[in-house]
């Protein structure tokens, strides 16, 4: 099954708000959008990820080149200046300088006599994640829509494919140590998402866990303990191969997002769909206390995230960011931008055909 789709209308760039952002030690943010598929619409006008030194003023730093496929990055923040970038096509991404400056990672090239035809077509790309400098993973799909694993163990010079064993609708994926991947996928409906977890880097996978919720991420603390978002907080001790569910004090909504600074100490956005609100934890989770916001009264949608003594919220395209959570606040503008393109036909109705050979 294919889809075709009319040329799409010329739309310009509008402000996005962020769907994840990261706080470093040093106090420096990174606010991003993550785009989750290879049909999102995309230019390269768009400012996807953007990073501020001192918090509070934010510079571009999208990939501004690609070799093929469209600006629509999906990112992995390995540290502060390191960071890896697919586009759900051909090709990786690598800076070592913060964003400033991008480069392709190696790719076999498609040749006829002299000319260089662009990249071999081994697959498009939808997740990359490194555990250290050498030591990486990254999952895609082949023409027939297969799901792949690719291993490297020399910085990605080159990589080491296995099959995995279903259609994959991949929410998050965790690479923990040399030994363990994790990965939450749902299928073939929302509402049954589940975790899989490789002992043997990767070679096998079996589920493991309570079922989970569509939004569902990963968030480590350190190689053992882990929680994951849900309707229900879930909880690992020994690296995700057992999870268990924390009983807690909060009802009526789900786990938006979760932050533990300690196995104690951490923050949360639960509520209802769209509604979520900032809560604090420093029992584990068993019991939350709300943090009210002076703005946002009915809550928020959107993300969150907590270090370096202060809490930074994306809300409305702006981010608010607090060290007395949110007694006092200002409000930074990141400037993330992204095109939202229309397609229509003469009538202006939408003109995407699905069909199959």
């Amino acid at each position: 099954m294919m889809a075709w789709c009319m040329s799409p209308a010329d739309a310009p760039s509008n402000p996005i708000t962020a769907n994840e952002i990261k706080i470093f030690p040093s106090g420096s943010i990174m606010a991003l959008y993550q785009s989750q598929e290879f049909y999102e619409s995309s230019s390269k006008s768009d400012v996807t990820l953007v990073w501020s030194e001192d918090g509070k003023n934010f510079s571009n730093r999208t990939p501004t080149y690609v070799v093929s496929g469209q600006y629509n990055f999906h990112y992995f923040i390995k540290s502060e200046s390191e960071i890896y970038a697919v586009n759900h096509n051909k090709v990786n991404y690598k800076t070592l300088n913060w964003g400033q400056n991008w480069t392709p990672m190696k790719y076999e090239s498609t040749t006829l006599g002299i000319f260089d035809l662009g990249p071999q077509n081994m697959g498009s790309y939808h997740w990359i994640r490194f555990l250290d400098s050498q030591n990486g993973i990254r999952i895609g799909t082949n023409f027939n829509n297969a799901p792949f694993l690719d291993r490297t163990v020399n910085g990605g010079e080159s990589w080491e494919r296995s099959t995995l064993p279903q259609e994959l609708r991949m929410l998050d994926l965790l690479y923990n140590s040399i030994q363990e991947i994790l990965y939450i996928t749902y299928g073939p409906t929302y509402s049954n998402s589940v975790i899989y977890h490789s002992g043997d880097a990767g070679n096998s996978f079996h589920s493991t866990g309570p079922s989970v919720s569509y939004n569902s991420k990963f968030h480590f603390l350190d190689s053992l303990n882990g929680w994951i978002n849900s309707s229900s907080l879930v909880h690992t001790v020994d690296g995700g191969n057992v999870w268990t569910t924390v009983p807690n004090n909060l009802t009526g909504g789900a786990f938006q997002k979760i932050k533990f600074l300690s196995p104690t100490l951490g923050y949360t956005f639960y509520g209802p769909y769209q509604s979520y609100k900032l809560y604090k934890t420093v029992n584990g989770g068993a019991n939350w206390v709300l943090i009210p916001f002076p703005f946002a009264l009915d809550g928020i949608d959107g993300t969150f995230d907590v270090g370096a003594g202060k809490i930074v919220i994306a809300y409305q395209e702006k981010l608010y960011g607090s060290t007395d959570e949110f007694i006092t606040y200002e409000v930074m503008d990141p400037g993330l931008k992204k095109t939202v393109t229309s397609y229509s036909n003469a009538v202006g109705n939408p003109a995407c055909v699905l069909y199959s050979f």
